[in-house]
C-alpha cells in the first residue's frame, strides 16, 4: 500500500503491524516491531536487572532512529502511546 508514513511523514509503501491501526514506512515499521519485541521481553526479564539492562541498551538506539526521523513539532502513532502503555 502507498501513503505517508504515519511516524515520519514520508511518501513511499506502508505497512500496517497487526494489531495495531497506524500504518508505517519500512524504516519505522521495523523499529516499532522491534521496540514492542524488545518491550515484551523487558516485561518477561524484569525480575532479573542484568538481562533487562541489556535489554534497554539494545532499545536506546532503536529508539532514537525513530526520533530522528519523525517529522518536528509530532510524536507519531507510537510515541502517543509509549506513556499511556508504560513504554517509557
Amino acid at each position: 500500500m502507498f501513503g505517508l508514513c504515519e511516524s515520519c511523514d514520508r511518501a513511499g509503501e506502508v505497512f500496517q503491524l497487526p494489531g495495531r491501526t497506524d500504518r508505517n514506512c519500512t524504516e519505522c515499521t521495523a523499529d516499532i516491531a522491534m521496540l514492542i519485541s524488545l518491550h515484551g521481553l523487558m516485561k518477561q526479564a524484569n525480575w532479573e536487572s542484568e538481562i533487562t539492562a541489556e535489554l534497554e541498551i539494545q532499545a536506546q538506539p532503536i529508539l532514537h532512529r525513530l526520533l530522528a526521523r519523525r517529522k518536528p513539532g509530532r510524536y507519531g502513532p507510537f510515541f502517543s502511546g509509549v506513556a499511556s502503555k508504560g513504554l517509557a
